[in-house]
């Protein structure tokens, strides 16, 4: 013989949890817009939505080629969005292919 258990929610719990659902799927929506913010491809996150680990680092690529003359990040480092009032480049790339060079005569 079988014996069935259980277990009963009230509405209002079922009211809470359907909350917090909704609240993880609206902030996984807009980690997802930061991301894409910053250059990651569509591609790439959606494989990182339907990884089954928690590891989170990705690759964000450059929106263009050239040599990085300023570095403000260290690796290893956790950047997150919005972390300071006052926003800072993590690197800065220059194109060097073109210069300008002026000669000071004295």
């Amino acid at each position: 013989m079988t014996c069935w258990r259980f277990k009963g929610y009230s509405q209002k719990d079922a009211r809470e949890a359907e909350n917090d659902y909704r609240k993880a799927v609206a902030e996984k929506e807009r980690a997802g817009a930061r991301l894409v913010a910053m250059g990651v491809t569509e591609a790439q996150l959606k494989e990182l939505t339907n990884r089954a680990d928690a590891d989170t680092r990705i690759v964000v690529r450059a929106p263009r080629g050239g040599v990085i003359v300023e570095r403000n990040v260290s690796p290893g480092q956790v950047v997150a969005f919005g972390q300071s009032d006052t926003p800072t480049n993590l690197y800065v790339i220059a194109d060097l292919s073109t210069m300008l060079v002026l000669r000071r005569c004295v």
